[in-house]
């Protein structure tokens, strides 16, 4: 009996030892992504390891993988995991993007605003892709060579831009000029520049090594003081200026006056003159309106918003209709031109429409669309007019 026994207590543990054996579970050899997240190893794995796994995953397993556990709730909502991931299914677009920007630079004038802004709009592009994109992906190389380039010129500018800024304040150590450099724009824009240091960038104006075309100085203070400055440099011959930005700098009727004079000049090459707030009352707009007649003035944009009035509106549209008048833009937003005012600007455009052939787009006034139509119905109606009247004499 107790043989017995024991030879079913062996037979007992060897059936329990191979039922174990069937039921032990086993570690494949090879893992997916998702298989990882199934196994109880993950958990002991360093957080760096965890967050490439998970990286690997798509939106739906990502999404899946956050229901395991508080642990992995945790970390498939990190955000810099879901940043990663949003930004890899738009990297064909952020690519197409940086080419047509990068083929853009390429046509674009050096000395216009939009050449900088797009370098750093390329830059922030290609520094998003770099986080993205590995050394096997097609576009590896074109982004790695367009964040350098536009890194280079971004931080050319700014020096650029600091060493000018320093040496218009009078703090610049070595005293010498910033001129020697192939920088054709300069935005100071709120720099808190005065009447001083709009004299000082006058002076590096009329150098005859500075290449700037293009200078923003809005929304300073340079006053009618610093305004008188930089017309006189915009005599010289030496200035090569073709675009001022003055907006928000109190210039007044007599800074305006003192721009008159300089855009009458035959060494005046400003083609594109902003005066946005800058207090210029029916004075200043009537002798801005007579520079338009000037033989020498190259304007073809202007920006007179937050300034005209009735009378400065009419002066500007007997302008206009000038032969020696080149303007093609004209901005009067908020200005209080009054209905005479509007409608003979209205009237105007129509006029040189079909006299001169010149196109000329007036912005900023209200209902403005609805005067040109009316302007143009009474300008065909003349005409009608006219040819009638001719053909009964002919008869």
């Amino acid at each position: 009996m107790n043989n017995l026994r024991l030879v079913l207590l062996s037979t007992s543990k060897k059936l329990k030892t191979e039922i174990e054996k069937m039921t032990k579970p086993t570690m494949p050899t090879s893992f997916t992504a998702s298989e990882v997240l199934k196994q109880n190893c993950f958990a002991g794995l360093p957080d760096e390891l965890q967050f490439k796994i998970l990286s690997l995953l798509n939106v739906e397993e990502l999404t899946r993988s956050s229901c395991v556990s508080r642990g992995w709730y945790k970390i498939s909502h990190d955000f810099l995991l879901w940043k990663r991931l949003v930004l890899s299914n738009f990297s064909e677009e952020l690519i197409s993007q940086a080419v047509a920007i990068a083929d853009t630079i390429s046509d674009r004038d050096q000395s216009s605003s939009d050449y900088y802004q797009d370098h750093q709009q390329l830059y922030r592009i290609c520094s998003v892709l770099i986080s993205i994109t590995n050394d096997l992906d097609d576009h590896f190389l074109f982004v790695c060579a367009k964040l350098k380039s536009s890194r280079e010129v971004i931080a050319k500018y700014e020096d650029y831009k600091k060493n000018m800024l320093n040496h218009i304040r009078g703090t610049n150590p070595d005293k010498v000029l910033p001129t020697n450099q192939n920088i054709y724009y300069l935005d100071f824009y709120r720099k808190d520049i005065g009447a001083a240091e709009a004299q000082a960038l006058a002076e590096v104006l009329k150098d005859e090594h500075c290449k700037l075309t293009s200078l923003n100085l809005s929304h300073n203070s340079i006053s009618a003081a610093g305004a008188q400055a930089l017309a006189e440099a915009l005599k010289d011959e030496h200035c090569k200026l073709t675009s001022l930005a003055l907006s928000g700098n109190n210039i007044g009727d007599a800074g305006a006056q003192a721009l008159v004079e300089a855009l009458k000049d035959e060494h005046c090459k400003l083609t594109s003159l902003d005066l946005r707030l800058n207090n210029i009352g029916a004075a200043g707009a009537q002798a801005l309106a007579e520079a338009l007649k000037d033989e020498h003035c190259k304007l073809t944009s202007l920006n007179l918003s937050y300034n005209v009035g009735p009378a400065g509106a009419q002066a500007l549209a007997e302008a206009l209709k000038d032969e020696h008048c080149k303007l093609t833009s004209l901005d009067l937003y908020e200005n209080f031109v009054g209905a005479a005012g509007a409608q003979a600007l209205a009237e105007a455009v129509i006029n040189i429409r079909h006299t001169q052939h010149r196109v000329v787009k007036i912005s900023g006034i209200s209902n403005f669309d609805n005067l040109l139509a009316r302007a143009e119905q009474e300008a065909k109606s003349l005409v009608q007019e006219v040819i009638q009247q001719i053909n009964g004499l002919k008869v």
